[in-house]
């Protein structure tokens, strides 16, 4: 457990950059271990989304690499100013985004294997 509990700590940690470095500065995290899967999502207030979260969204939804992620789950959190959207797209199984009252809810999901 004390490795999924890191690369948990760099997902969010990734995350976190990226929506700080979107201007996005009123965010609470919540971070859910679960039996079979950890959840993490970030709420916000803002004004309007990211401008390439649907991007995010689409690419963390299709590309998994389960075989390849312990390398690359060291990989988070090591470029500034830029998600890493590659890697970390290898590392979570699932993402979605909500918006409403300028509110931004966006969850990511960890299945354990």
């Amino acid at each position: 457990m004390p490795r999924e509990i890191k690369k948990i700590k760099n997902i969010v940690s990734e995350l976190l950059d990226y929506f700080l470095n979107e201007n996005i500065t009123d965010i609470n995290v919540r971070v859910q271990l679960l039996d079979q899967e950890t959840q993490i999502t970030l709420t916000a207030q803002t004004t309007q989304l990211p401008e390439n979260i649907d991007t995010i969204i689409h690419k963390i939804n299709t590309t998994r690499h389960p075989e390849v992620e312990d390398y690359y789950d060291d990989l988070l959190g090591i470029r500034d100013n830029q998600l890493d959207l590659e890697v970390l797209a290898t590392v979570v199984d699932s993402a979605k985004v909500q918006f409403e009252n300028n509110i931004m809810t966006f969850t990511v999901i960890r299945k354990i294997k």
